[in-house]
């Protein structure tokens, strides 16, 4: 599917380059068969499809703009702008680990369904997760939901200690983050248990909180 997508973005410039000379010779061949006044029959038809999409930029810009204004949010350009507003702890903790956690670290965080928030940490800090958005890794593979998927929800959802620690060892996980995402998923007697076999990265129990291991 991806493949798809990077196709068609490079088919849509080639699309804009041909089109002027298309509409070129398909009204000169209009025009020679049905001559000046019959090549309206192509014209119009062209117009309409033209003032059509050049009307559908100023609709969408209204209904975009319609949308901040229902929630009295200020339209922006900075694509973290609904982490800060919704989450600050979680983009306060972010913001910490993006400038002190140096090199290629491995995080676990809570996995989710695509096109949601899920995968905010890894999006944001530019560190490696365990799984992002499940279907996304789906593509690559025969299964669905992967068996990676599958561990990330045990790391977080279980009660055994040493199947905890058998997961982040599996997986080279250095950092587990506890956000308003995992908590919104998970029970606290479930996310207790990294206080047990790991050390507090940074953060507070009540709150957003990054473990980190044990070395």
């Amino acid at each position: 599917m991806n493949t798809v997508f990077k196709f068609y973005f490079q088919a849509w410039i080639l699309f804009s380059v041909a089109v002027p000379f298309a509409l070129h010779w398909t009204y000169k061949a209009v025009t020679h068969r049905l001559g000046a006044a019959g090549s309206m029959v192509f014209i119009i038809p062209v117009m309409v499809v033209f003032l059509l999409a050049a009307l559908y930029p100023i609709g969408a810009i209204r209904t975009v703009s319609r949308a901040f204004d229902d929630e009295n949010l200020t339209p922006t350009l900075d694509g973290s702008a609904w982490l800060k507003r919704d989450n600050p702890l979680d983009w306060d903790m972010i913001t910490f680990m993006r400038k002190d956690i140096k090199g290629k670290a491995v995080i676990a965080e809570a996995v989710g369904g695509a096109y949601t928030h899920f995968a905010r940490v890894s999006a944001y800090t530019g560190l490696a997760s365990v799984c992002g958005w499940g279907n996304h890794e789906s593509q690559w593979r025969q299964k669905w939901p992967t068996e990676v998927e599958k561990d990330v929800d045990t790391l977080y959802a279980t009660a055994n200690m040493d199947e905890a620690k058998a997961l982040i060892a599996k997986y080279g996980v250095q950092y587990v983050f506890v956000g308003s995402l995992e908590r919104s998923k998970y029970s606290p007697d479930q996310l207790s248990k990294f206080a047990a076999f790991m050390d507090v990265y940074r953060g507070d129990p009540a709150g957003t909180i990054v473990y980190k291991t044990r070395s």
